[in-house]
């Protein structure tokens, strides 16, 4: 208790390591399905906190009463409505029921204002629509299965394939952190034997997943189930963003001090985007560029970014197939 009380409150996390053991492996975390996956890529430390530790921070730990009734919706609550405006749409429904039903529900404000905020998202939904129409045409087939690996057996569920290709699909942006649901999805497809391309429309382009063959989708993902296995022992640092930054500078520079730069300016953001650093998770682990000054840590995260990027980077291409 008393260090956990001086981890919290510690003004410097970066000073304070009360992360540095290792964990025994606890088999009921063991992998079994795809989702579990792909929540600890999206978040690695998050993962491991919460997990093996049971520590939440924020908005995952603490209900906070406000004092007086809101009257607009934040940008999260924004998105997750135009994105199930979208999902609605997909699937063929009424636009026009599925706003009744969320007034109903109480997911938008009360009166005129609620109603204007779901039309708002309703039209993000339609322009991204457009450009998904053409991959809806084809019979919606879903995949599913159970994937014996080397380690552990996943079962994956997939709804949104479409004729010979899956469906992937966002009205936000394809960020990093949004590829990797998608890949890991595609490579349960692949690892199946069924060689289809992942397509991926966002509010930011088009882009697709090669097919590859079940081989090739099996040894990645027995790599990445190993980094999962490792992950839940202790703290892996793999944010992301700041990992894909790395990996693709050190693809294009081969200079591994300029790689490092690139994933701290990640971690520390900018103007116009948060860094992987201002997350409660993220910073109470690890702080960059100090935890990449060690060179065998510095080794262990260009392994680790390789792990997770290089297979996505050969396999992405931009546009449809």
């Amino acid at each position: 208790q008393p260090l956990w009380r001086e981890a919290l409150t510690n003004p410097d996390p970066s000073t304070f390591d009360f992360c540095a053991g290792e964990l025994p492996e606890d088999p009921a975390l063991a992998c079994q399905r795809l989702e579990q996956l792909e929540k600890f890529f999206s978040h690695s430390g998050k993962s491991f906190l919460q997990q093996r530790l049971k520590v939440y921070f924020g908005d995952d730990g603490a209900l906070e009463l406000k004092d007086a009734e809101s009257f607009s919706l934040d940008a999260l609550e924004n998105y997750q409505l135009a994105d199930a405006a979208l999902a609605h749409m997909a699937q063929g429904g009424s636009i026009e029921a599925w706003q009744e039903r969320e007034l109903v529900r109480g997911q938008a404000l009360t009166g005129a204002a609620g109603r204007s905020q779901l039309s708002d998202s309703v039209e993000r939904a339609k322009d991204l629509h457009g450009r998904l129409e053409s991959h809806l045409k084809a019979e919606q087939t879903p995949r599913s299965g159970e994937l014996r690996l080397a380690d552990a057996v996943v079962e994956y569920r997939l709804e949104e394939v479409y004729g010979e290709q899956h469906l992937h699909y966002r009205v936000g942006d394809l960020k990093p952190k949004h590829q990797l649901v998608p890949w890991l999805r595609h490579l349960a497809l692949n690892a199946d034997g069924h060689e289809l391309p992942t397509v991926m429309v966002a509010r930011n382009g088009t882009a697709h997943f090669k097919p590859l063959t079940a081989a090739q989708a099996r040894e990645s993902l027995e790599a990445l189930l190993k980094l999962h296995r490792q992950g839940l022992t202790r703290p892996l640092l793999l944010p992301p963003q700041a990992s894909r930054d790395f990996y693709e500078a050190y693809a294009k520079t081969k200079n591994v001090d300029e790689a490092c730069e690139a994933a701290a300016n990640a971690w520390e953001g900018g103007y116009w985007r948060d860094g992987e650093g201002s997350d409660p998770y993220w910073s109470r682990l690890f702080s960059l560029p100090e935890a990449l000054a060690d060179k065998g840590q510095r080794k262990a995260f260009q392994q680790r970014a390789q792990t997770l990027w290089g297979p996505l980077k050969r396999a992405w291409e931009d546009g449809a197939p």
